[in-house]
């Protein structure tokens, strides 16, 4: 009886120290040259920390980021092992040296014709120089040691600009008349051959077969300009 007892004792102080394990979290001291990091615990979502995590026993993958929001961000990786609740663990995240980019508008970053972002975007120094390049805006070659004196870089727009919109121009008005017309011009040349044809099957007279080639002549330019002028319209949404 007295052993039965012992065992049971035994194991419900077992099951006691392991269950305080698995529930105690263990804080850990963050140091880092950034005021601001975020992590992310076991491929996680990432949050914003600031000098501590609590995390229980058990190995953990962390990652460190000094920004959630920009291209080129560094990540840190760490595995942290936590055997017990007694543990007292540091844990360093230095970021290298990088400088923000920002550009009015966004642009593409380019260096040694190889794309390597998008601003906003955070890159190391050691890149020097780089390209901001935009379909129909000025690019720019910048130094990254020149960036704190110019914190954003304007790129000039080098497209048309259009005084008003095109469906309120003298051109799209032109455009959409002569579309009626010719549609109008084409379904009644439709119409005039469709009449001759019926009259040459009644009387076998040439002429009206004469005139059913004609009109349906007629009628095929005119839905031929028709599709030109639609794609002249199109065109010109699309450039604008």
């Amino acid at each position: 009886m007295k052993i039965k007892i012992l065992t049971i004792l035994f194991g419900w102080l077992l099951y006691s120290n392991i269950s305080a394990q698995e529930e105690c979290l263990i804080k850990i001291n963050i140091h880092s040259n950034r005021d601001m990091i975020y992590a992310s615990i076991n491929d996680g979502e990432y949050y914003f920390v600031n000098s501590q995590l609590a995390l229980p026993v058990g190995i953990h993958k962390i990652k460190f980021t000094d920004s959630i929001k920009e291209w080129g961000s560094e990540v840190i990786e760490k595995e942290v092992k936590i055997n017990n609740c007694d543990e007292v663990l540091n844990l360093t995240a230095d970021f290298d040296e990088r400088t923000l980019i920002i550009s009015s508008p966004d642009a593409d970053i380019t260096s040694n014709d190889s794309i390597i972002g998008y601003t906003p975007i955070r890159l190391p120094m050691s890149f020097n120089e780089v390209h901001l390049s935009r379909k129909n805006y000025s690019s720019e070659k910048i130094s990254l040691q020149n960036i704190p004196e110019q914190p954003r870089v304007k790129l000039n727009f080098l497209g048309k600009e259009y005084d008003e919109p095109f469906i309120h121009s003298t051109l799209f008005k032109i455009l959409v008349g002569s579309a009626v017309a010719l549609g109008a011009t084409a379904a009644y040349f439709k119409i005039e051959a469709d009449n001759n044809f019926d009259k040459y099957t009644e009387t076998r007279q040439s002429v009206y077969l004469d005139n059913t080639d004609k009109y349906d002549l007629y009628s095929g330019l005119a839905f031929g300009a028709l599709q030109i002028n639609f794609g002249v319209l199109l065109y010109y949404f699309l450039i604008e």
